[in-house]
């Protein structure tokens, strides 16, 4: 820490950084916009978008649209180019999210199901239940915070006045993070998560990828992060063979 805050007080005597840009107010966005060759045929549309568009985040639309190494405009980009754009991100997002759904639902029955048939209600709680991989200790901090940040929900206070706090797998799942279903997968023996796998036939390698690939789509549509021209290289593996949930999601995220 020391030695990036002695970096840091460097550059800053020497001015390295640039001076952070200044408010401007609705008109002159649209002014700067005009100014770097965007086509606006009704400042008072274009405003309004604004007004409910940070200008930042429209900004990012806009890059595809501009000549590579400038600030300007390709020639003949219309601001009503970038909105539509923009609207069909939009619309995609909302389409992903509902997709991202199922299948989360569809993991959580599924992973529940198995390893709590196989190793019991409370089988996760033993690490001997997980590969070498799996950190017992975090997994379990993890659970408290959990359980602790929904210790109004009527299922914890049930469980902590009628079962002394023991919640079963597929009571629990159901408060996971969907990177906490993520890991959990990912800790699982080979064995189980192969079987799990066959269900959408494939394998457990794959589905723990496609897995991570879900978590990445979800996490961006619920901060309402772009999707357009966002790429990830090597984003999922394998192919699918079966038509079932995962079928959608791979296709999509490739």
């Amino acid at each position: 820490p020391r030695l990036t805050i002695y970096y840091t007080n460097i550059l800053c005597k020497r001015g390295d950084f640039m001076k952070i840009k200044q408010a401007a107010s609705y008109q002159d966005q649209v002014r700067i916009l005009k100014s770097k060759g965007l086509i606006i045929e009704d400042k008072n549309d274009c405003m309004q978008f604004l007004k409910h568009t940070n200008y930042y985040r429209f900004s990012a639309y806009c890059e595809s649209f501009r000549y590579e190494g400038k600030g300007r405009f390709i020639e003949g980009t219309t601001f009503d180019q970038i909105r539509n754009v923009y609207m069909f991100d939009q619309k995609l997002r909302a389409w992903l999210f509902e997709v991202v759904e199922e299948i989360e639902f569809a993991l959580r029955t599924q992973i529940s199901y198995h390893h709590g048939t196989k190793y019991g209600p409370d089988g996760y709680l033993d690490p001997n239940n997980f590969s070498r991989y799996h950190d017992g200790r975090n997994f379990q901090h993890h659970l408290r915070t959990i359980l602790r940040e929904n210790k109004d929900s009527p299922v914890v206070k049930h469980h902590n006045d009628k079962y002394d706090g023991k919640y079963p797998l597929w009571v629990i799942i159901e408060f996971f993070s969907m990177g906490m279903l993520s890991r959990f997968f990912k800790d699982m023996y080979n064995e189980d998560k192969n079987i799990i796998a066959n269900l959408y036939s494939t394998t457990g390698a794959c589905l723990e990828n496609w897995i991570q690939c879900v978590t990445t789509i979800r996490n961006r549509c619920a901060h309402y992060s772009r999707f357009y021209g966002f790429y990830r290289e090597g984003f999922a593996k394998g192919e699918y063979q079966g038509l079932g949930t995962f079928a959608c999601a791979e296709k999509y995220v490739s």
